[in-house]
């Protein structure tokens, strides 16, 4: 994933590439911080509304 290598501080040396990412940036312990397409469409959401996502991000001082 092109992402991954450029959020490594490899950048691409020729190019340009599309890429869709969702961030969470209440990721903990062995969960990713991001994720692409391909596993969004599998992932689980960690949150039960934008209710409950806004006040943890309130909480953790992101808001």
């Amino acid at each position: 994933m092109p992402f991954a290598a450029w959020w490594s501080g490899r950048p691409p040396t020729a190019g340009t590439t599309t890429t869709f990412v969702l961030f969470d940036p209440l990721a903990q312990g062995r969960q990713r911080r991001w994720l692409g397409l391909e596993a969004v469409l599998l992932a689980r959401p960690r949150v039960s509304s934008y209710r409950d996502a806004a006040e943890r991000l309130r909480r953790a001082g992101l808001a």
